[in-house]
Order: structure tokens, then sequence, then C-alpha cells
């Protein structure tokens, strides 16, 4: 007589197991866990999870001239991709925003100058470059200038440009603040690298 720990391990059950787990091993290449590999760059996998979530999320990158390049653009060239109507950027360019992820780009930088006049003109410059772009490619860009534009870019499909600056030396009158508001401007990191009148940096 069997004993009871032992009676369920007949050859037939055994056999049974054993084609089982082969079948499990040989299945295992075709079963991908819920890892996806999204860029033909690189073999890194994501998670259905980690996908859906940045998918479904608002997603600024929140110091980021509007370059994808990662190795730094020349301000000079940056300024003249961005130039008076925009027209720097090809079709491939534009699309590479719209397929990044990244819904939207705080442009901040520190525009520098001699003095605060002539920061406040290079910050304007800045400034307005980039309104340009947006008002010519309107089915493309759009300016963040209230909370609920952070709602409409992610439905829209469009990239946002949110403006700011690394800096606030271009504030040289409390009428200032105002003035650059108007132009489109919600981010002031108060201070930078240098003194101004707000504070060192």
């Amino acid at each position: 007589m069997k004993d009871r720990k032992t009676a369920g391990y007949t050859r037939r059950n055994m056999l049974k197991k054993s084609f089982g787990l082969g079948g499990m091993l040989l299945g295992t290449p075709f079963i991908n866990l819920g890892q996806f590999q999204l860029f033909a760059s690189t073999t890194e996998k994501y998670s259905r999870k980690a996908i859906d979530l940045v998918t479904e999320s608002l997603v600024m990158d929140m110091l980021s001239p509007l370059s994808l390049d990662l190795t730094g653009t020349a301000k000079g060239i940056y300024n003249e991709k961005i130039g008076s109507s925009g027209d720097g950027f090809t079709d491939q360019e534009i699309q590479d925003y719209r397929d990044s992820g990244i819904n939207v780009f705080h442009i901040a930088v520190g525009t520098g100058g001699r003095n605060q006049t002539e920061n406040k003109i290079s910050s304007m410059t800045y400034v307005s470059l980039h309104n340009s772009l947006i008002s010519n490619h309107p089915d493309v860009f759009m300016r963040i200038d209230s909370v609920k534009d952070l709602d409409k870019v992610q439905k829209n499909g469009k990239v946002g440009i949110l403006i700011g600056l690394q800096n606030s030396a271009h504030f040289i009158s409390v009428d200032d603040v105002e003035l650059f508001y108007n132009l489109g401007q919600r981010v002031s990191q108060l201070t930078y690298n240098n003194r101004n009148l707000i504070g060192n940096g």
C-alpha cells in the first residue's frame, strides 16, 4: 500500500507535470509580462502602469528652453530657429515635440546683460520671440497663461509654452512686473547667479 504522501507521485503524474513545466519554459519568451519597448534607440522596457501614468498625467518640463537637443543649442542657433516666425523648425522637429510626451515646456533661461536695462531688453526679446513662435504656429503651440490652460493643453494635444525667466533682474520697477505679465510671463525665479534689487543669487 502506498504512503499517502507519495500517492500523488505516479509516473503518469510526474510526466504530466514535466510536460506542463516544459511548455511554460518554451512559452516564456512570448510573454511580455506587461513590458513594452517604446523607442527604437534603446532596448529599455516600460510597464503598462508606467506608460499609462505618463500618458494620463500632465507632464511639465520646468527648466527647458524649447529644445529637444539634450546636448544643448547655442543661443544664436536657438534664436535663429525660433526667429520672428518660427520657420526654423522642420515638420519633423514639430512632430518630435508632439511625440515627446511633454505637455508643457517652461522656457526659463537667464537672459543676462551688463546692467538692468540690458537685462530688461534681452528679456523682452526672449519673451517676444516665443510669443511670435506661438502666434505663427497656433495649431502646434499654446501659451500657458492660467491654470485652465493646463487643462486645455492636455486635451487639445498642443505643445504648451510656459513663459518664465531664471532671474528677476529685468524688474527695474513694480510696473515692470505688470509689463512682463501682460507679455505672458507667469514664472520668475527671484534671483539666479547675480545680485538684483530683490536679493543675492
